[in-house]
């Protein structure tokens, strides 16, 4: 008898051992909130992510996926806040005016400057660049104001881009709008523009993706600095955007931005 009770007590011990067990696998983790994911499990970010093809910011790797510098940092902020997003890869345009109108979309990289501020929320900076007039090589053209490069020829640049609002909050009238930077650039290089509106962050790079040696070009005048933003609709909660900003700041102060940034020769 005394064994038999000695092996009913283990049994017992076991039993209360596997409903211990399976109470603490189910709900969420102690201390908590309703509805947040246990560390291991990401949750969806509730945010349609948007980029377009600029690099070294954002383009398309070998995989189709959003890859580059802007992109690492917003995977970053993602990780942190223990969520995921797929980020798709739209032109400029058609990105850019569904971050207009929301709901909750994130567009980016995206210039923050004066005649934007208020139509975003936004999130950053990432980088900051100069907006430039580029020309061919052999053109002769050289500006030494802005009224100057308004008699300088037809000018492209990305529709709807910041250079592009840029250009029509400054009264330009010989705008040539362009999909993409490297339609701008092989409209410049055929002579169908005078002047591409590029930008000192990826140039030269564009340049070689469209097997044009960068010494064919020229800066000859830079309009400006822009900071790099994430834009997010403006319907976007506060909370959302105090969550990213402050994964960002966290990024920085403990050096993978630094390390990012690193990886594309931005310092």
């Amino acid at each position: 008898m005394k064994n038999a009770g000695h092996c009913i007590g283990i049994v017992c011990l076991l039993f209360a051992l596997v409903l211990a067990c399976g109470c603490s696998t189910q709900g969420p983790a102690a201390g908590m909130g309703e509805g947040e994911a246990g560390a291991g499990t990401a949750k969806d970010a509730g945010i349609r992510i948007i980029t377009e093809e600029f690099p070294p910011l954002s383009y398309a790797g070998a995989d189709g996926k959003a890859t580059g510098l802007s992109t690492e940092v917003v995977d970053g902020i993602l990780t942190r806040l223990n969520q995921n997003a797929d980020i798709e890869i739209l032109p400029w345009s058609e990105g850019y005016n569904l971050a207009l109108a929301g709901p909750r979309v994130a567009l980016y990289s995206t210039g923050r400057s004066d005649e934007r501020e208020d139509l975003f929320k936004w999130v950053g900076p990432i980088v900051a660049f100069d907006q430039t007039l580029y020309a061919r090589n052999d053109s002769g053209i050289q500006i030494t104001s802005l009224e100057a490069a308004k008699q300088a020829g037809r000018i492209g640049v990305v529709k709807d881009d910041s250079r592009h609002l840029f250009l029509v909050e400054n009264h330009f009238d010989t705008i040539a709008t362009c999909s993409s930077d490297a339609e701008c650039l092989r409209s410049l290089m055929a002579g169908t523009t005078d002047l591409w509106f590029g930008s000192s962050a990826n140039a030269a790079d564009i340049a070689r993706r469209e097997g044009i040696d960068p010494s064919a070009l020229e800066a000859v005048y830079t309009v400006r600095t822009v900071p790099m933003y994430i834009a997010f609709s403006t319907d976007t909660p506060d909370n959302v955007i105090a969550d990213w900003q402050g994964a960002l700041d966290a990024m920085k102060q403990d050096g993978t931005f630094a390390a990012i940034s690193g990886k594309y020769g931005i310092v």
